[in-house]
């Protein structure tokens, strides 16, 4: 898709409106009791645990309950966000093909994270976020530059996921549980089952998980049926150790597996007047998660996170002979492997600094170590061998006035990042991203925001490196001074809330923000003739982008 299409997708034109179980924007409109001196000592949990720590003055986000029925029926992580605001999905429903539109950016311009670890997986078409949806508590699609709490890649929006532990699922007075379940879909001919088992004492809780998951070919709207078969295992194990009441300790386990015989592009049926092979494609990820939460003097308004973790995420794929076309037929051609490896510490220091006459101040503190190695043999293209590391430091303060309405959020973040490959030149640069917001709600069922926030993306490896054939007499040519994306995006916006109106305890949610996003060095791919020396494809920077548009959704819920 040529700029010219994808900026036709960002315009003005369209305004994501729908109804929606869920409720849309969940503490962003400051009631009149927040401002009461009761509350002022309480850790604040912003939007909800899959994002701590975050403020969410004057930020337009949806917050997803897995829990409802209607996404009892997802087959894939990405699954569960159809029908979310400001966001849509795109593929032919193979887990390693789905991809995301937010806010006229597509997946390279979206960061995703799985309980705080980035989901950075880039083999051009071959993609996706391997994780089972029944063990996804909820989602947080945050709208918008986030970069400042985030770091790079979050410029058109962040989803985060947040993985179910024993205590979401064991009510107070219960100490251990089961839980089995059984599914199938009809246009996928898939079925799923598993079992959960879970348990918790005073100071430990745990949990086990273990599922199976099959999917097939699917049936799109133009009624073709692209070719696709998947057998899926999920594992995941967590627990929680409270040694004492300043020092807790998690652990977390997950791995993921996908045996199946997909489509070379898993995105498209057929793409242009090259035809789209079958390969049998294995996918696996493991993840090892360490997190520690401190309470220093055992205080409320003081605690420091810190998390260690590590990923790898592997793809291996072969063609599938076109005569026989079965499992057992797999042709002499060598493997194609690719590897992901992330590792990275993160720690967070959030409290709160209370003025009785003046304001509550709400700091967030961070700094944050990363480190991507990607590794491929000879016969995998479009996953150059080479190294990413970042480091970034940031400070964040929500103000909230203790005398009126207005709450204020500034902050700003550094980072500095260098990619590195034995065949080509290194790439290093630094980057200063800031964020200005302001919320002023004159009564509990009105709300005025307006922000100012910039975002990064680093170019991922496969921008500056990839030297693969792209195709017949086309290859594509390194670009080590490929320079980071950077956009500035200004928004404002009303929030309106209603309560108990047609009945006892319901609430009726309307909120519409318009936002104008100026991108520079905006990063895009150029293909070039098909004869050489013209035969080649480039990512470079396109000086100046803008886009803009309006988000709006609403809501209404009953108890």
């Amino acid at each position: 898709m040529d700029l010219k299409h994808k900026t036709a997708l960002k315009s003005i034109d369209y305004i994501k409106c729908s109804l929606y179980s869920v409720p849309c924007i969940i503490g962003l409109i400051i009631s009149q009791q927040s401002w009461s001196k009761s509350d002022d000592k309480t850790i604040i949990v912003y939007a909800d645990e899959a994002m701590p720590y975050m403020s969410t003055t004057a930020k337009t986000y949806t917050v997803i309950d897995t829990s409802q029925p209607k996404y009892q029926y997802a087959s894939d992580a990405l699954d569960l966000l159809k029908k979310t605001p400001g966001l849509s999905l795109s593929g032919i429903g193979s887990t390693n093909g789905q991809t995301l539109n937010m806010r006229g950016y597509e997946r390279s311009g979206v960061l995703i994270t799985i309980d705080g670890i980035r989901q950075d997986i880039d083999a051009e078409t071959i993609t996706g976020t391997f994780l089972d949806p029944i063990y996804i508590k909820k989602i947080i699609a945050i709208q918008g530059s986030n970069s400042l709490q985030h770091g790079s890649g979050a410029l058109g929006g962040t989803i985060a996921l947040k993985t179910v532990n024993a205590r979401d699922l064991l009510a107070p007075e219960q100490s251990h549980g089961a839980i089995l379940t059984l599914s199938h879909s009809r246009n996928d001919q898939g079925y799923q089952y598993g079992s959960l088992l879970f348990g918790k004492t005073h100071h430990v809780d745990g949990l086990m998980a273990l599922s199976r998951r099959k999917k097939g070919s699917s049936r799109l709207s133009d009624s073709s049926i692209p070719y696709n078969k998947e057998d899926i295992h999920n594992l995941l194990a967590k627990g929680n150790w409270m040694i004492t009441p300043s020092y807790m300790i998690s652990a977390q386990l997950r791995y993921y597996q996908n045996d199946g015989i997909q489509l070379k592009n898993p995105e498209v049926v057929e793409p242009s007047k090259y035809k789209n092979s079958r390969y049998d494609r294995n996918t696996s990820q493991y993840d090892i998660q360490l997190t520690q939460k401190i309470y220093p003097l055992q205080a409320e308004n003081w605690l420091i996170d810190w998390d260690l973790y590590y990923s790898k995420v592997t793809i291996e794929q072969k063609p599938i002979d076109e005569i026989k076309r079965s499992l057992f037929s797999i042709s002499k051609h060598d493997e194609e492997k690719r590897s992901l490896i992330s590792k990275g510490s993160k720690i967070t220091n959030y409290f709160i600094w209370d003025h009785d006459q003046f304001a509550t101040h709400h700091f967030n503190i961070g700094s944050e170590f990363n480190q991507q190695q990607q590794q491929a043999n000879e016969q995998a293209d479009f996953f150059p061998p080479a190294t990413l590391r970042n480091i970034a430091v940031w400070l964040e303060d929500e103000i909230r006035l203790n005398t009126l309405p207005i709450t204020f959020s500034i902050g700003t973040r550094y980072s500095n990042y260098r990619n590195d490959s034995d065949r080509y030149d290194s790439n290093q640069d630094s980057q200063w991203t800031s964020r200005g917001a302001v919320s002023f709600t004159p009564t509990h069922w009105l709300e005025l925001f307006s922000s100012y926030a910039e975002g990064y993306r680093t170019p991922s490896l496969n921008e500056i490196y990839n030297d693969s054939k792209h195709f017949a007499r086309n290859y594509f040519k390194p670009n080590p001074n490929l320079q980071p994306e950077r956009n500035q995006t200004i928004e404002y916006g009303v929030s309106l809330r209603f309560d108990n109106k047609l009945l006892t305890n319901d609430r009726l949610q309307w909120r519409a923000a318009v936002f104008d996003t100026k991108a520079t060095n905006y990063i895009k791919t150029e293909v070039y003739g098909i004869i050489p020396p013209l035969g080649k494809t480039i990512s470079i920077n396109t000086p100046s982008v803008v886009i803009h548009g309006i988000d709006s959704s609403l809501n209404y819920t009953t108890p």
